[in-house]
């Protein structure tokens, strides 16, 4: 999290004129980005970074923490139109850690979710030394799932991925064409729900951060079998987020020709940085192991939480689903 700002330290200033009073906490409704530009140094991560970069998908949900009125804590969810949830920020401010303030946070907003009639929330995050010594005891302690592997994050810059010799190694036969993955057809989408990829990897999410720069599909005489596609999460960075070949094409390192075109495309462009993203494919950080892991600049993990809500209805019950 790094130091604490201005305002931060003006908040310790002013709890340490107030005293000894309690905690109080409040649930929080009609939140947009806007609204909560003022409270931006009281959220982490930092959503107006995210807003950057990842627009808002559906209703926010905030809950506060104050003593003495001055807000100390803050946590946001946003409610997706699934019904489910991803808890987007938690933060205590320094001075009033180790007092059940962030805990008491996700346990009321547990609890404003469900009234909303959420089915599940998700908190993804990127391990630091931060997240594993204060956040996953939290949701532990609070019932979540244990956290798994949400994926892999592997930067690297055109100067290094430029020199590397498997690049042109493996080009693709004539009997197969690459089409821009915005011109996909609406049958080919109606294809993709049987087409044999993880749910982890759908190549129709974050469609808003698209980036056609080397975003593309692969058909094999005109059947769509494959795709490679990227989103622009920063000015000069590219996220590799979804490659995928159909089980009967993985001969002869055809995802691996995607991806290289995909390099390839990148390098002769202004963007300059590379962000590979991996789940939890075998086979994928394998090839990360051999391939990559010489070129790349650091390796970061995000994990992802679970919780099964409890909805409640009109009159009150509690139905668990």
């Amino acid at each position: 999290m790094g130091l604490p700002n201005q305002e931060i330290l003006q908040r310790e200033s002013q709890l340490a004129a107030i005293g000894n009073e309690p905690v109080k906490f409040q649930e929080v409704y009609h939140l947009n980005p806007e609204n909560l530009v003022p409270y931006d140094s009281m959220t982490f991560p930092s959503l107006q970074k995210r807003w950057q970069t990842k627009p808002r998908r559906g209703d926010l949900i905030g809950v506060s923490a104050s003593i003495g009125g001055v807000l100390v804590g803050w946590a946001v969810a946003e409610q997706l139109p699934d019904g489910s949830a991803e808890l987007l920020s938690l933060f205590v401010v320094p001075a009033c850690c180790h007092r059940g303030i962030g805990t008491r946070l996700l346990h009321l907003m547990k609890q404003a979710l469900a009234k909303q009639q959420c089915y599940r929330a998700a908190v993804i995050y990127k391990v630091t030394p931060l997240t594993t010594a204060a956040l996953e005891p939290m949701l532990s302690k609070l019932g979540w799932q244990r956290p798994q592997l949400a994926f892999l994050l592997m930067p690297t810059t055109i100067e290094l991925i430029s020199q590397a010799e498997w690049l042109n190694k493996y080009p693709l036969e004539s009997e197969f064409s690459l089409f821009p993955w915005e011109e996909l057809t609406v049958a080919e989408r109606e294809q993709l729900q049987w087409l044999d990829f993880p749910a982890s990897l759908s190549p129709l999410s974050d469609v808003r951060r698209l980036e056609r720069l080397n975003s593309f599909g692969l058909r094999h005489q005109g059947q769509l079998v494959g795709r490679m596609v990227n989103h622009r999460v920063a000015v000069d960075t590219i996220r590799y987020s979804s490659l995928f070949v159909a089980k009967r094409f993985r001969a002869r390192a055809r995802g691996i020709s995607l991806l290289s075109t995909a390099i390839q495309r990148q390098i002769v462009s202004p963007v300059t940085n590379y962000t590979f993203a991996v789940a939890e494919n075998v086979a994928m950080l394998r090839f990360v192991q051999r391939h990559l892991q010489p070129d790349l600049t650091g390796v970061s993990e995000s994990r992802q939480g679970d919780y099964r809500l409890e909805r409640q209805t009109l009159l009150g019950e509690v139905v668990k689903i």
